[in-house]
């Protein structure tokens, strides 16, 4: 996972992906629907794989993991084609994450629930 460049980043890369496509029109996309690991799950290890279901139309999706349920601290974010990704290796303690499902001219969707696990 990559460190969050903030707002105004995901704006300008979202904005250069969508020069690339000849209709920018906006697609429908649903929420995505995380499937693991399970909501407040205790796990005895650093790492993990977050999973979710496969959303239709998406080019992409957007992960941001953080140890605050504001994703305004430590956040880190990731961008991937695939409906999981492995965390790597984090501390020990409380982290909480979302996933955004991002159409094929850049367009985000709405952001799955939060969920929260911990690692200890």
């Amino acid at each position: 996972m990559t460190k969050h460049l903030g707002p105004i980043a995901l704006v300008a890369l979202l904005t250069l992906a969508a020069c690339d496509s000849n209709d920018n029109s906006p697609v429908d996309l649903d929420p995505p629907v995380l499937t693991a690991p399970d909501n407040e799950a205790v796990m005895d290890t650093t790492e993990t794989t977050l999973a979710w279901m496969h959303v239709q139309n998406a080019g992409f999706y957007y992960v941001e993991l953080a140890p605050d349920s504001t994703f305004t601290t430590g956040l880190l974010s990731a961008q991937t084609p695939n409906n999981s990704i492995r965390t790597g290796t984090r501390s020990l303690g409380t982290y909480y994450w979302r996933v955004y499902a991002v159409d094929r001219n850049a367009n985000l969707g709405p952001a799955s629930e939060v969920r929260k696990f911990e690692f200890r």
